[in-house]
C-alpha cells in the first residue's frame, strides 16, 4: 500500500471513529428541516476557574424566535440538544418560560460548563432538534407514587425523593412535605425522616415555629398545635428532566388547625448532572400570604427558615460531626452570620460534605442554624404583605469526603463564588435549520 493511500485510509477510520462518538456534525443548510434551530452562543467564563457549572441562557420570543416556533419545538415532548465547542459535543437542555400568568416568554437554554480557565472565551454552536438523540448521555426521570412520593432519578439510579403524602389519620407522619435525599448508590436514604429525634425535621424542609397571623400564632415547624403543611398540586408546565438538570415545581399549602389556608408556598427543586459522588440541588421558594399580613417568626434561629436534616444516626454519634465556615467567621453558640456553611457527618460508616449556600438576594437578616446532631439551616424573620410573594433561594452541593483535602475551605469558596458570580452567556445569534448529528 502507497504511503498516500495509508494516509487515506487512517484518515478515513478517523473520521468513522468520531462519527460514531457524535463528535462529527453534519449541516445540510440546503434542507431545512421545519421547527429545527440553531443558536450561537458567546460564553464569558470570568476570572475564576470552573468545573461541573451549569449554565443558562435565555433566548426571548422575538422575530428570530417566534411564539409559534417555541411552541412547535415542544410538540411531542422536550426536543434533543447538542451544544459544540471549539474540542467537543455536550447535551444540553431546554425549557419553555412562561411569565407569572402563564404567557410564553422563551426558552432557557442550559448545560454543564465541564472545565474552563480564568477569563476564558468561549463559543458555542446549539442545536435543537426533533431527531434522536445520538450522544447517548443518561438522562433524569422522574417516577410518581400518586398522593405518596416523587422520585427523582439519574441513569436509573435514585437521587431524590419527594414526600408528600398527607393522611389526617397519621397526622404526625404526613403533616409537611419534605425532600429525602438518597445516598450514591441509590440504595438508602442520608436524610432523616419521621420519627426519632425531633420528629418534625425531615430531610430538606422549610417551617417557621411562629407564624402570626392577626392576633393568633400558629406553628408551621413543628406543628405542634395541629397546623400543617399540604401538597396541593405539581405544575406540570414547569416541569423538565433530561440530560443536564430535573426540575420539578410544587405547590403547598400552610394550614392552620382549622384546615383554612395561611400561605401558598412554591417550592421549585432543580437537580444538576455532576460527577460521581456528588448532588448539586437548586431550592427555590416563594411564599404568599392569602390570609391577609403574616408575620413569619420563629422562636429562635433554630426553629424557622430553610433546613437540612442528616439520617437519624447522625444523632447516636454527633461527636463526629463537623462544620466548616467561611474564613473570617465564626460558630458562636451554634450560629454562623455568614454566606455559607458545611455540615459534614458520618452516615453508615460514610463521611459527606453538605454546603449550604445563602444567595444574596434571600431576605436579610439571615443567620445560618447548626446543630452536631445534623440539622442546620438558614433563618430570618419576615413580614408576608398581600400581593408581595417573599423568595429565597438556596443552592446544596452534597459530596462524598475521600480526604481531608476534600473539606478545604477555599473548595467550599470557590463553589460559593461560582454560585454569586456565574459565567456570563450571550446569544449572538438565533436561526432555523436541519441538524442531523451522525
Amino acid at each position: 500500500m502507497s504511503h498516500d493511500a495509508l494516509c487515506l485510509r487512517l484518515t478515513l477510520i478517523v473520521i468513522g471513529t468520531m462519527c460514531m462518538a457524535g463528535t462529527l456534525w453534519c449541516l445540510h443548510a440546503h434542507a431545512q428541516a421545519p421547527g429545527d434551530v440553531e443558536i450561537d452562543i458567546a460564553l464569558d467564563t470570568g476570572p475564576l476557574a470552573r468545573s461541573h457549572l451549569p449554565v443558562s441562557v435565555e433566548v426571548p420570543i422575538n422575530d428570530q424566535m417566534p411564539e409559534p416556533a417555541v411552541s412547535q419545538l415542544f410538540t411531542g415532548g422536550e426536543p434533543t440538544v447538542y451544544l459544540k465547542d471549539d474540542t467537543s459535543v455536550m447535551p444540553g437542555q431546554v425549557e419553555e418560560i412562561f411569565s407569572a400568568d402563564g404567557k410564553l416568554t422563551g426558552l432557557r437554554l442550559s448545560w454543564i460548563l465541564e472545565s474552563a480557565g480564568p477569563g476564558e472565551q468561549k463559543q458555542y454552536l446549539a442545536r435543537i432538534t426533533h431527531e434522536e438523540d445520538t450522544l447517548g448521555a443518561s438522562r433524569f426521570r422522574f417516577e410518581d407514587v400518586p398522593n405518596k412520593y416523587l422520585d427523582c432519578l439519574f441513569g436509573g439510579r435514585p437521587v431524590y425523593r419527594y414526600v408528600y403524602e398527607f393522611d389526617p389519620n397519621r397526622f404526625s407522619d404526613t403533616y409537611k412535605p419534605f425532600h429525602h435525599v438518597y445516598d450514591f448508590e441509590g440504595t438508602t436514604f442520608i436524610t432523616k425522616g419521621p420519627g426519632g429525634g425531633d420528629s418534625h425535621h425531615r430531610g430538606i424542609f422549610i417551617g417557621w415555629s411562629q407564624v402570626k397571623v392577626g392576633e393568633n400564632m400558629f406553628d408551621l415547624w413543628s406543628m405542634s398545635d395541629r397546623s400543617y403543611q399540604k401538597h396541593a398540586a405539581f405544575v406540570d408546565r414547569e416541569t423538565s428532566a433530561g440530560p443536564v438538570f430535573a426540575r420539578r415545581v410544587a405547590l403547598i399549602d400552610w394550614m392552620n388547625p382549622k384546615g383554612e389556608p395561611l400561605v401558598r408556598e412554591r417550592r421549585e427543586t432543580v437537580v444538576y448532572r455532576q460527577p460521581e459522588g456528588r448532588y448539586l440541588f437548586d431550592m427555590l421558594f416563594q411564599l404568599e400570604t392569602v390570609a391577609g399580613p403574616i408575620e413569619l417568626q420563629g422562636r429562635n434561629l433554630h426553629h424557622a427558615g430553610f433546613h437540612y436534616r442528616s439520617a437519624q444516626e447522625v444523632w447516636l454519634h454527633r461527636n463526629s460531626t463537623r462544620y466548616i465556615i467561611p474564613a473570617g467567621c465564626e460558630r458562636i453558640e451554634d450560629s454562623v452570620a455568614g454566606p455559607w456553611c458545611v455540615q459534614s457527618p458520618i452516615v453508615l460508616k460514610k463521611r459527606y460534605a453538605i454546603q449550604l449556600m445563602d444567595c444574596p438576594s434571600n431576605p436579610r437578616p439571615t443567620v445560618l442554624s447548626t446543630r452536631d446532631y445534623g440539622r442546620f439551616g438558614a433563618f430570618f424573620p419576615a413580614t408576608l404583605e398581600p400581593g408581595k410573594p417573599l423568595r429565597c433561594h438556596y443552592r446544596v452541593p452534597v459530596s462524598l469526603v475521600n480526604d481531608e483535602s476534600d473539606l478545604d475551605v477555599k473548595k467550599f469558596d470557590a463553589a460559593y463564588t461560582d454560585y454569586v458570580q456565574p459565567p456570563l452567556a450571550k446569544v449572538v445569534a438565533v436561526r432555523s435549520t436541519e441538524l442531523k448529528p451522525q
